[in-house]
């Protein structure tokens, strides 16, 4: 195990020679991948549906467990059991297309409630639910339940929800595969303000070319396997 000194000097993420086989090894999703994700930036995971993308996601939120191959998170191994757990409670977090709210909690409830067992303080919940809806304009809404929000209300909540045990990394499944061009366009203003404002790392899956634009770095997948890499290009100025 790695010592705290030896954090800075790791990525935030690393994966190394990582495989995910399913179905007793017949269909094989990622493919022997290396990877480094560094603190601070913005990653696009850019591929066709079915190329791997999403699986290669949950592999760095510890929700699937690598076939073959090591994933360090932060210079240390998250091999214990309950261990990739705990980091999506406190230090990763996660956006997907749906938004995954609880239909009978109003906005600010479902911002709460990740908080308990993390934030003993119910006052300290609150303000800290208050302060995300008004960081993503919805504090007007926040008595209001997931149905009678909009589509664009309910994922910028969502991506609030992901933020509020304040996370060092944000993993993002096509965040704006459900919305018109307009909200999408809102919600990765949002994605990219929390990146450049707060300095969360992001990494988001997309197969929409304007989305990935927004992202610093761009990674191709291809068949389970990383093809390019748009940090090893040369820059043009």
């Amino acid at each position: 195990m790695s010592t705290p000194s030896a954090w800075n000097t790791e990525p935030l993420l690393r994966l190394h020679e990582v495989s995910r086989y399913f179905e007793e090894g017949r269909v094989q999703a990622v493919h022997g991948l290396d990877l480094s994700i560094e603190a601070g930036e913005f990653v696009a995971l850019v591929g066709r549906s079915g190329s791997g993308k999403t699986t290669l996601l949950h592999l760095m939120a510890g929700i699937e467990r690598p076939s073959t191959g090591r994933i360090w998170f932060e210079g240390m191994e998250p091999f214990r059991n309950g261990a990739w757990a705990a980091l999506r409670a406190r230090r990763i977090g996660l956006v997907f297309q749906r938004d995954n709210l609880l239909p009978t909690l109003n906005a600010q409830e479902n911002l709460e409630i990740p908080m308990i067992g993390v934030e003993a303080s119910e006052k300290r919940r609150r303000q800290r639910a208050i302060e995300l809806l008004e960081r993503v304009g919805m504090v007007h809404r926040a008595g209001h339940k997931p149905k009678q929000l909009s589509g664009g209300e309910r994922q910028r909540l969502a991506i609030a929800r992901s933020l509020v045990n304040r996370p060092v990394l944000v993993l993002a499944d096509e965040p704006t595969g459900n919305l018109d061009s307009a909200n999408a366009q809102a919600v990765m203003t949002l994605l990219r303000s929390i990146n450049e404002e707060d300095g969360v790392t992001l990494v988001v899956v997309t197969h929409d070319k304007e989305i990935a634009a927004c992202a610093r770095r761009r990674l191709y997948i291809s068949d389970g396997r990383l093809i390019l890499d748009s940090s090893d290009l040369p820059e043009h100025h």
